[in-house]
């Protein structure tokens, strides 16, 4: 009888312990958001409260409430896809994948599982597979090049416009010198007056702020429509940045987005047609609306392919590279060890190139307003 009293005990014991290893993956969500709060993981509340958004639309619905040990390479690999209500077409899948591995991380350092999901062999073999309409192989829906100068001159009559009317223009302002600049949202929306040199048509990112730090600093030579820009904002005493909010902090990282939400419905409300990838559809198949990265970037670097210098050459490849931060592609496939050249000169022709083609459908008039204080 001692012996069955024992054994019984250890029987209750190890079916507790499993019914504690057992828990839905919402609650190893919750779990995994407070300790990553408690180390000060989201330096912005703001993210911190992003990221609780993010799992209540995409990953709770699916298998918020799965036991997590029966969450299997395939369940993920098809919430990423879309095949159970997720993400097709989403350019959140990156970020929703990262935080799927956060939760997963957290499960394997308790104990609950033996290895995330996403770190094993069939989850990569099952991703190859997987649908091109991914985040992963889709681009950030971008405009043609000839497009953009139509883009521009509604961009720099809602400024106008703004302004008129007493409402803020620092996001539309921010978003015009983004594109002039070739430049991500956050290093746009984070520049700071310490960083500029307009008198040397000099702005230098420092590393930490880029997303290739490897890369090293930025050093992005302004033209002088992107100069005359900032001349014309004012330099708030209480707040580092060129762009700043009311509160005197750096934009929000929706700002741009909101932007061009407004300008679409400034067109559609008058019978024009939005400003859309053509190339790109969603998931109901309509064209994707275009974003900040998608203009500033994919458009600058589609035009520089096709766009002729003063002398009617082709633009230099490596100096398209440097000036998005990339590594140069170097000529004749020499090795990095022979590539010193920084092509100050050719970036400094582009950008003036790029940004006289950017304004190209700006009347002289509305021009001398937005770049003039």
């Amino acid at each position: 009888p001692i012996v069955r009293r024992q054994e019984a005990r250890e029987q209750a014991r190890a079916q507790e312990a499993q019914m504690q290893r057992c828990q839905p993956f919402d609650a190893v969500a919750v779990s995994t958001f407070e300790e990553l709060d408690a180390l000060k993981y989201w330096k912005d509340p703001r993210a911190f409260g992003r990221e609780r958004q993010r799992y209540a639309k995409h990953i709770k619905p699916v298998i918020g409430a799965r036991i997590i040990q029966d969450i299997t390479p395939l369940d993920v690999v098809n919430l990423l896809h879309g095949r159970s209500g997720g993400l097709l077409g989403s350019g959140s899948l990156s970020k929703v994948r990262a935080l799927l591995g956060r939760g997963f991380d957290y499960a394997t350092r308790q104990g609950l599982i033996e290895e995330s999901p996403l770190h094993s062999s069939k989850f990569r073999a099952l991703m190859k597979g997987a649908p091109s309409s991914s985040e992963e192989t889709q681009h950030m829906p971008a405009l043609d090049p000839e497009d953009l100068p139509r883009f521009i001159r509604a961009l720099c009559e809602s400024i106008e416009k703004a302004e008129k009317s007493g409402r803020s223009s620092t996001g539309a302002k921010c978003l015009l010198f983004s594109i002039l600049t070739n430049s991500r949202s956050s290093n746009a929306r984070g520049a700071q007056w310490r960083e500029i040199d307009p008198g040397g048509r000099v702005w230098v990112i420092p590393s930490e702020r880029m997303k290739k730090r490897e890369n090293g600093d930025h050093t992005v030579y302004l033209s002088s429509f992107a100069v005359a820009l900032l001349k014309s904002l004012p330099q708030l005493p209480d707040s580092p940045y060129v762009f700043s909010c009311a509160r005197g902090g750096a934009l929000s990282d929706a700002v741009f987005g909101q932007c061009i939400k407004r300008l679409n419905r400034e067109r559609t409300a008058v019978g024009g047609a939005p400003f859309v990838d053509r190339k790109q559809l969603d998931r109901r198949g309509m064209p994707r609306e275009v974003t900040q990265h998608g203009i500033a970037r994919a458009t600058y670097k589609t035009w520089t392919q096709t766009a002729l210098n003063e002398r009617g050459a082709p633009f230099n490849v490596d100096a398209v590279e440097l000036s998005l931060h990339h590594k140069r592609i170097g000529a004749g496939g020499l090795g990095g060890a022979y590539e010193r050249e920084d092509f100050i000169k050719e970036r400094r022709e582009i950008a003036e190139a790029w940004a006289v083609f950017v304004f190209s459908g700006v009347e002289e008039s509305l021009k001398q307003k937005i770049l003039e204080r």
